[in-house]
C-alpha cells in the first residue's frame, strides 16, 4: 500500500467514528417520565433514592406549555420544574394533572425521591406556546392563588362550625334551659374558639392578596409593554407598504423591481392584518385584567369582612358563656346572638364573587390569535 494510500486510509479510520457521532446526535428532550410512563432511553424507572436532572427545550419557542400527569408518593416524592433562569416554577407530589405555561425555550426539571413507597410515576411534556398564553396562564395562575390559598380551610372550617351552630339553636328550642345548660356552653366554646382560630389567619391572608394584588399590576404593565409592541410593529410595516406603493406608482423602467414591489404589497398586507389581530386580542386581555382585578379587589375585602365577623362574633360568644357560668340556671338565649342570616350574607356574596372570577378566567382563556379577515388599505 503506498503512502498515499495509506493515509487515506488513516483519515477515512479517524472520519468515520466522528460521522457515526454526529449521526446518533439526538434532538433536545421534549418529554421526561419516569416509572410506568418511561420508553425511551432518557426516561428512568422510579425507584427509591433517586434525584435525576433533565434539561427540556424547543429551540426558539417565546413560551412553554407544559403538562404532567401521574402519581408520586404523596409529600414525599416531588417533580421541581424550573424555568430558563432556573427559577423555582413549581413543585408536585401526589397525584398530579397539571397544566402550565412558562417563559423562554428551556425547563430544568428535577426528580427527587426518598427511601420508601414508590407509585406509579409520571411524564411531563413541553410543546411551544406564546408569551401570550403564557401571561394567560400567569394570570390564572394569580387569580387561582387567591381563590384557593387560606379561604378554602377557612371555608371548610366554617361550615362545620355553622352547622354545629344551628343544631345548637334546634337544641334551644327543643330542650328545657337547664337540662342543656351545661351543652350549650361547651359548644358555644368551642364555637366561639373555631372562629377565633379560623379569624387569626386574617394576616396571613390579606398578606397573600395584596402580594396577588401587586403581582397583577406587573401583569397588566406586560401586557402594555406587548400591546405597545405590537402597535410599532404595525407602524413599520405600514410604512413598508406606503413606501412600496408609492415606488410602484412612479413610472419608472425596472421591471425586476416592479415585480418585487408587486410581491411585497399583498405580504405587507397578510402581515398587517395579523397585527391587526394580535392588538385586538392584546386590547381584550388588557380590558379582562382591569375587570379581573377590580373583582379580586372587591372579593379580597369580603373575605377580610368575613374574618372580622367571626373575630367579632368570637368575643360575643366567649362573653356570653362568661355570663352563662356565672348563672348555671340560665342560658342567654341563642337567639338574642349576631344574627346568622348576616354570616351568611357574607358567605353568599364571597361565593358569588368567586364565581365571577372564574367565569371571568373562562373568557380570558378563550382569548386567542387566530387571524380574521382585515382589509388593510
Amino acid at each position: 500500500m503506498n503512502k498515499l494510500a495509506s493515509s487515506s486510509f488513516t483519515l477515512a479510520l479517524m472520519v468515520i467514528p466522528l460521522a457515526t457521532a454526529f449521526a446518533i446526535e439526538e434532538s433536545p428532550l421534549t418529554v421526561f417520565a419516569i416509572g410506568k410512563y418511561a420508553n425511551r432511553k432518557t426516561d428512568v424507572a422510579y425507584n427509591n433514592n433517586l434525584n435525576i436532572n433533565r434539561k427540556l427545550m424547543i429551540s426558539r419557542a417565546e413560551a412553554l406549555e407544559i403538562t404532567v400527569e401521574g402519581e408520586t408518593e404523596d409529600g414525599y416524592d416531588f417533580i421541581i420544574i424550573h424555568d430558563q433562569n432556573k427559577n423555582r416554577v413549581r413543585r408536585l407530589s401526589g397525584t398530579i394533572n397539571e397544566k402550565l405555561v412558562v417563559k423562554g425555550d428551556t425547563i430544568y426539571v428535577n426528580f427527587v425521591s426518598d427511601g420508601r413507597t414508590i407509585k406509579d410515576g409520571m411524564v411531563l411534556k413541553i410543546a411551544s406556546s406564546s408569551l401570550f398564553s403564557e401571561l394567560k396562564s400567569r394570570l390564572t395562575d394569580v387569580t387561582l392563588s387567591v381563590l384557593k390559598e387560606g379561604t378554602g380551610t377557612v371555608y371548610e372550617n366554617l361550615s362545620r362550625q355553622l352547622e354545629r351552630f344551628k343544631q345548637l339553636q334546634i337544641l334551644a328550642q327543643t330542650q328545657p334551659v337547664e337540662r342543656i345548660a351545661a351543652q350549650t356552653i361547651t359548644e358555644l366554646l368551642a364555637v366561639a374558639q373555631a372562629y377565633r382560630q379560623i379569624a387569626a389567619q386574617e394576616e396571613t391572608i390579606m398578606n397573600l392578596h395584596q402580594a396577588k394584588l401587586k403581582q397583577m399590576d406587573s401583569l397588566k404593565t406586560e401586557t402594555l409593554a406587548n400591546l405597545e409592541q405590537v402597535k410599532q410593529e404595525q407602524n413599520k410595516y405600514y410604512k413598508l407598504l406606503s413606501e412600496t406603493q408609492a415606488q410602484l406608482n412612479k413610472n419608472h423602467s425596472n421591471v425586476v423591481d416592479q415585480q418585487k414591489e408587486l410581491l411585497s404589497i399583498p405580504v405587507y398586507k397578510r402581515i398587517l392584518a395579523k397585527l391587526i389581530q394580535q392588538q385586538e386580542n392584546w386590547e381584550v386581555l388588557s380590558r379582562y385584567q382591569e375587570q379581573l382585578t377590580l373583582q379580586l379587589q372587591d372579593y379580597s375585602k369580603a373575605v377580610s369582612l368575613l374574618l372580622y365577623f367571626l373575630r367579632i362574633n368570637a368575643d360575643l360568644y366567649e362573653q356570653t358563656t362568661t355570663v352563662a357560668l356565672m348563672q348555671t340556671a340560665q342560658v342567654v338565649e341563642l337567639n338574642e346572638l349576631t344574627d346568622l342570616s348576616e354570616l351568611q350574607k357574607i358567605i353568599t356574596r364571597i361565593s358569588s364573587k368567586e364565581q365571577d372570577l372564574k367565569t371571568l378566567l373562562e373568557k380570558i382563556q378563550h382569548i386567542n390569535f387566530e387571524t380574521k379577515e382585515t382589509k388593510t388599505n
